[in-house]
């Protein structure tokens, strides 16, 4: 494993335990809204899974074996299907973990140069926007960064639940 691995693991297990802190106790709360305008944890958890509509870890995956590929990523959508509304906190939390245990596997796996040089063809349709961006790229800013602001939104909810 390379050092900057290292970086992204730790990253993954940082989340995995912040997630899992999250969830402690929000057994009845996933569907809660401080108002109409705010996202669910369910919402914000599902947001996170389908971001992008594959899941970062098959992204991921994908760049590294084919990194001619493209994907659209569009901004802002929760995901939450009826399937997902009948799930329960145990079940939310699997969903997601799932996500990162996938990741940390391709990362242990990655080799750093696919991971700074293999790109992929991103619309970003917000903007209108195409371009390149490296599995390095989608990690630290669609994975990381995303995910760590995600976090803090679920723990400021739990906070605001008196949890």
């Amino acid at each position: 494993m390379v050092i900057r691995n290292t970086r992204y693991l730790q990253d993954i297990c940082g989340l995995r335990k912040r997630l899992t802190d999250v969830f402690d106790g929000m057994d009845n709360c996933l569907d809660w809204k401080s108002d109409s305008n705010n996202w669910s944890p369910r919402e914000i958890i599902y947001h996170l899974v389908d971001t992008p509509p594959e899941g970062i870890d098959s992204l991921i995956g994908r760049i590294l074996k084919d990194p001619e590929g493209e994907f659209e990523l569009v901004p802002d959508l929760t995901n939450v299907t009826g399937e997902r509304l009948l799930k329960d906190v145990e079940q939310v939390k699997g969903d997601i973990l799932k996500i990162l245990d996938n990741l940390e596997l391709l990362i242990k796996e990655a080799i750093d140069v696919d991971l700074t040089e293999k790109t992929i063809l991103v619309h970003l349709l917000a903007k209108g926007v195409s371009e390149d961006r490296t599995a390095t790229n989608l990690l630290q800013g669609l994975f990381v960064r995303h995910w760590f602001e995600h976090v803090a939104q679920l723990n400021n909810i739990r906070i605001g639940l008196g949890i």
